[in-house]
C-alpha cells in the first residue's frame, strides 16, 4: 500500500499579507494565494485604515493610494493591518549583491532595523532571527519576536517582585485600619473593615520593558518604570 502524495497548501497566514516597497503597485486579483496581486475586498479594508492614519494627510492618501485597478503604496514605511489582511511597505534601499527576491527583501528588512536602532537609540539584538524568518516574516511579526525574546529571557533570570501599597474592604484586618475611610465608607456595616497593606507581587513584565528600553549609559525609560 503506496502512501498517497501530499499537497502542500499555501500558509493561511500568508494569503491575505503582501509586502510592497515605496512607491509600488499592488493590482487586484480574485486569487487569495496569488502574491502579485490582492482582493479588492481585503485592498478596501487597507485603504480604509490607512486613510484614519495620521500620516495620510489631507487628502487620505499620504499612505496608500486607492486606484480604480491597484494599491499604490507611497513614501511612508510600515505595516498597515485591517481585518484578516496585512501590507507591509518597506523602504527603496539599494543592498549590494542581493536580488529582487525573496533574499533581497530579507535584507532590506534587516537594513531597517538597523536603521530604527540608530534612530531611536534602541539596542535590538536580532542575532536568533533565522534567514528564513528574515525572508517570510514581516518587519512587526520580526520586532514582536524580538520583544517576546528579550520577555522571555527576562523571566528566565527571575522575576523580581517588589511590596506594592493596595487598599481592600476586607472582612478581616489585614495591614492597618484605614480609620477615615472606616468610619466614612462602613460606619453602618462593621462587617467589613477598610484595610491598608503592602503586597508582594511581580512586576515582570515592567522588568522586561525596563530592559529592553535601558539607554547606553543603563538608565531606564522612564515611561517604562514610571
Amino acid at each position: 500500500m503506496t502512501e498517497a502524495p501530499q499537497t502542500e497548501f499555501p500558509s493561511l497566514r500568508l494569503l491575505n499579507r503582501r509586502t510592497l516597497l515605496e512607491w509600488q503597485s499592488l493590482p487586484y486579483g480574485d486569487d487569495p494565494t496569488n502574491l502579485a496581486t490582492i482582493p479588492a475586498a481585503a485592498a478596501d479594508r487597507l485603504a480604509a485604515v490607512a486613510a484614519a492614519s495620521g500620516f495620510a494627510g489631507r487628502g487620505e492618501t499620504g499612505v496608500l493610494e486607492h486606484g480604480r485597478r491597484a494599491l499604490r503604496a507611497r513614501n511612508v514605511v510600515g505595516v498597515i493591518a485591517a481585518e484578516g489582511c496585512t501590507l507591509e511597505i518597506l523602504p527603496k534601499i539599494d543592498v549590494v549583491g542581493e536580488d529582487e527576491g525573496d533574499a533581497g527583501t530579507a535584507a532590506i528588512r534587516r537594513r531597517l532595523v538597523d536603521m530604527l536602532a540608530v534612530a531611536l537609540d534602541l539596542r535590538i539584538d536580532v542575532g536568533a532571527i533565522t534567514e528564513l524568518a528574515w525572508q517570510r516574516e514581516t518587519l512587526l511579526e520580526i520586532l514582536i519576536r524580538v520583544f517576546a525574546d528579550h520577555l522571555t529571557d527576562a523571566v528566565r533570570k527571575g522575576m523580581p517582585r517588589r511590596y506594592v501599597r493596595e487598599e481592600d474592604d476586607l472582612r478581616v484586618l489585614r495591614g492597618s485600619l484605614d480609620t477615615v475611610r472606616q468610619f466614612t465608607r462602613h460606619a453602618v456595616n462593621p462587617a467589613r473593615l477598610a484595610c491598608r497593606f503592602d503586597n508582594l507581587g511581580s512586576v515582570c513584565v515592567r522588568y522586561a520593558c525596563w530592559l529592553f528600553g535601558r539607554d547606553k549609559s543603563g538608565d531606564a525609560c522612564q515611561d517604562c518604570t514610571g
